[in-house]
């Protein structure tokens, strides 16, 4: 298990401990250009008009879909959350699926190089 941290605190208010285990590791590596597509956009289109797409990782041995997503219904501690966030799903099973917003692709691509070498030491 790792855990993601923003200057010693949490990465979003909404989530106390952003920390997930090698497989979600692995998902989140293999998305790597649609998350930094996600946290820093290079044009003003809106983040909901991204097209759905499939990531392979040969390296991580790994097929990732990734597909923009809005939850109209989304409350975190009855305050309604009305933005939308990246979903990632591993390919063929969807057996592993992870939801991550601005905040969290932007602590992600922050500590890739880092993340990466977690991997490799804890995960084989």
């Amino acid at each position: 298990m790792v855990e993601i941290l923003k200057n010693g605190g949490p990465v979003h208010r909404h989530d106390q401990h952003f920390q997930f285990g090698c497989r979600v590791a692995r998902v989140l590596l293999a998305s790597l250009p649609a998350l930094k597509a996600f946290a820093f956009p290079s044009s003003e289109r809106p983040r909901t008009e991204s097209e759905p797409q499939i990531f392979t990782e040969d390296t991580l041995g790994i097929t990732i879909e990734v597909f923009v997503e809005m939850n109209p219904n989304f409350m975190v501690y009855d305050e309604l959350i009305e933005k939308c966030w990246l979903n990632l799903r591993e390919l063929p099973t969807g057996e592993i699926h992870k939801g991550v917003g601005v905040m969290k692709c932007k602590a992600v691509w922050s500590v890739q190089d880092d993340l990466k070498r977690w991997l490799i030491r804890r995960c084989r």
